[in-house]
């Protein structure tokens, strides 16, 4: 990353994977949210089960690719890290939000 046109893909790149986060989380719920009107317990826990592991692995994904963004950040100079972090987190805390309210619904 040593221009700001590579660290400005690389910015959206991260945003991308994050809107495929937050789709995929909305296609779990619009699934969940058919099934629910005729499941059983055994439904709900499988379906509950099965979204909390894509969610895990999604946000597993994205921070390693976060980190390793930051950490050329911190090589070149070119962004401040603590500006990066600042808007990550709040996409996370976001995101946490979403999740919560998901879980409440299982």
């Amino acid at each position: 990353m040593n221009t700001p046109e590579q660290r400005q893909a690389r910015i959206q790149q991260l945003e991308s994977r994050l809107e495929e986060l937050r789709q995929s989380t909305r296609e779990l719920e619009e699934e969940l949210s058919q099934l629910r009107s005729n499941d059983t317990p055994e439904d709900r826990e499988h379906l509950a089960r099965q979204w909390w592991t894509e969610l895990r692995v999604g946000l597993i994904i994205t921070l390693e690719e976060f980190e390793r963004f930051l950490d050329e950040c911190r090589e070149l100079k070119q962004i401040s890290p603590a500006a990066a972090c600042n808007k990550f987190r709040d996409r996370l805390e976001l995101r946490m939000q979403e999740v919560t309210k998901y879980i409440r619904l299982l």
